[in-house]
Order: structure tokens, then C-alpha cells, then sequence
């Protein structure tokens, strides 16, 4: 007879690595779409849902946008690439801001906690919604 022995501890490495091989761009919520087609798709829904969308412009630190809708505003916060670094932060650069080691990490963080945003009427505090439908 032969036997095969299945080890948990490789099932448990395979998703780490599978987890820290995770990109934004296979995420449900992730769209490549222009500003006025993410604010189509996002009108009208609960508050806090957001899509992350690729920067157009060439920049060597802005990576992705997060846009928000929340209260009939919109918010669209940088995804920021720290320069020289594997880390990434939101919105615009601040003192003792909080570091990310993916895009992901950022989105599942402010699905938890809440997230100040900025636009040119209002700071709004939001709790991200993955738009995944």
C-alpha cells in the first residue's frame, strides 16, 4: 500500500503565499473605469461603497484611486506607492500616516475602521463598502 501524508502546515504556507500574492486588480471591486463611469456605478448606493480604479496619469507614487460615494458626495482618495518602498498609504501625504503593505490591506483596514475623507465641499468619516457586484 502506498500512503499519501497531507500536511496541514503546507496547506496553511500555500494560502499565506497565495494571500501575499494578492493583487488589487483581481479584487471584485476593482474597475477599469474613468471617474465619471465610477461615479455612474456608485450613485445611489449605501454609504461607504467605494471601487478602486488605476491611476491614468504616469506617476512614479500614485497607483490606484479609491473612489467613495457616501451622503450623495464622492470622494476619490490617491493609493500611494511610498517612494523606494514596498508600502502604500491613502489619500494625500501626511505626517505619521498609517503604511500598508499592499493596495488590499489599505481597502480591508477601512472596512473596519473609519476613513477620513476630503473633497472640495465636505470631510465626511466613512467605513469602506466594497462594491462587489
Amino acid at each position: 500500500k502506498t500512503y499519501i501524508f497531507f500536511s496541514a502546515l503546507d496547506e496553511i504556507d500555500a494560502n499565506y503565499l497565495q494571500i501575499e500574492k494578492r493583487k488589487i486588480e483581481t479584487e471584485l471591486y476593482y474597475r477599469t473605469v474613468d471617474r465619471a463611469i465610477a461615479e455612474d456605478v456608485l450613485t445611489d448606493r449605501e454609504d461607504g461603497t467605494c471601487l478602486v480604479r488605476p491611476y491614468k496619469e504616469a506617476d512614479i507614487t500614485i497607483k490606484y484611486i479609491v473612489s467613495i460615494y457616501c451622503r450623495q458626495q464622492f470622494y476619490h482618495l490617491y493609493i500611494r506607492q511610498i517612494c523606494g518602498k514596498e508600502l502604500y498609504a491613502i489619500g494625500q501625504p501626511k505626517p505619521n500616516e498609517r503604511l500598508f503593505t499592499t493596495p488590499n490591506e489599505i481597502i480591508d483596514f477601512y472596512k473596519h475602521h473609519h476613513l477620513l475623507c476630503t473633497n472640495k465641499q465636505t470631510t465626511m468619516s466613512v467605513i469602506l463598502k466594497p462594491l462587489i457586484v
